[in-house]
């Protein structure tokens, strides 16, 4: 019998208000199989921030498997605009050791520190061209690492600001002496200046409670100039997730060429619409970020509906 565990975010601040909130655990696999691993975001805005933050809470059970439907799942849920923090939080039951995120460039490494890891050979992610896929967590750390290098997130453990060597940013421990860093903050490349810490509390809950360990991370965000809060009257549009690695099959990508041909000759306004927003960025009539951000939002549109389709 599986016992049941989870994860546990704390928001701190009493001007928050919780506006979308979406469930990313896979719930039931195939069959009566129970799949156990959690994910929620929530999209929270404040009269005193200027943009939403988007907090995606995770657990991933050590013993389950379907690892890679889930990442691609987490993965999926980075939908939100660039200028919109987004965080991943929680238990990932991963090892990373001191690996670092292979989109950093040697000019960003001037300024952005290497992080201090776990320094245990045996807590050292799977090689990256690894076969295995068993529920363990080198594997985990993997797969933790490829979705961050493929959304160029960072690892905010150990790094802000580094640790003494003495002082490893472990954020679990089992007995009799065994330390391990198997949970994560995760935030985009782009939104490192926003950081002001991010630090292991340890010997803030008993043993009793829990083996894990709390990361504070601590945020500077934009104030607004005005108290006023900000409010939408159009929340995000549910989501398909559909498996690009599934179009390896000749007969999916078939199916699903069929559908896109026949979605874009439903939606030929959508060409003449970029065309005029391209038009409109070229006399600086709109911002780049809002260019991007309704292009992004048409093209999506359409994969959206013929993944529907196929």
């Amino acid at each position: 019998m599986k016992s049941l565990s989870g994860v546990v975010n704390k928001i701190t601040g009493d001007n928050c208000k919780c506006m979308d909130k979406r469930r990313g655990s896979q719930g039931h696999g195939s069959g009566s199989l129970l799949i156990l691993h959690q994910a929620v975001t929530w999209s929270l805005t404040s009269p005193l921030y200027n943009d939403t933050i988007h907090l995606t809470g995770v657990y991933i059970f050590p013993d389950e498997n379907q690892l890679q439907e889930f990442f691609d799942t987490l993965i999926a849920h980075s939908n939100h605009p660039p200028h919109e923090p987004h965080i991943y939080a929680g238990d990932f039951n991963a090892y990373t050791a001191k690996e670092l995120e292979n989109h950093i460039t040697p000019q960003e490494l001037r300024t952005l520190l290497r992080r201090s890891g776990d320094i245990n050979p045996a807590h050292s992610p799977a090689p990256p061209l690894t076969s295995v896929t068993v529920p363990a967590a080198d594997y985990r750390g993997r797969l933790l690492l490829n979705m961050i290098n493929s959304l160029e997130f960072l690892i905010t453990g150990g790094r802000f600001p580094v640790p003494p060597p003495t002082l490893r940013p472990y954020t679990f421990f089992q007995k009799p002496n065994t330390h391990s860093v198997l949970d994560y903050k995760l935030i985009a490349k782009h939104h490192v200046p926003l950081i002001q810490k991010c630090k292991v509390l340890r010997d803030s809950l008993p043993a009793c409670v829990t083996d894990h360990m709390p990361i504070h991370l601590h945020l500077d965000l934009p104030t607004s100039p005005t108290s006023t809060l900000k409010t939408s009257s159009q929340s995000s549009p549910p989501r398909t997730l559909y498996y690009s690695k599934r179009l390896k099959d000749r007969d999916t990508k078939k199916a699903f060429t069929r559908a896109l041909l026949l979605v874009a000759k439903k939606l030929s306004h959508i060409t003449p619409c970029i065309q005029k927003l391209h038009a409109q960025l070229l006399r600086k009539k709109i911002s780049p970020q809002s260019f991007a951000d309704t292009v992004n939002s048409e093209i999506t549109s359409v994969l959206q509906k013929t993944a529907l389709k196929s």
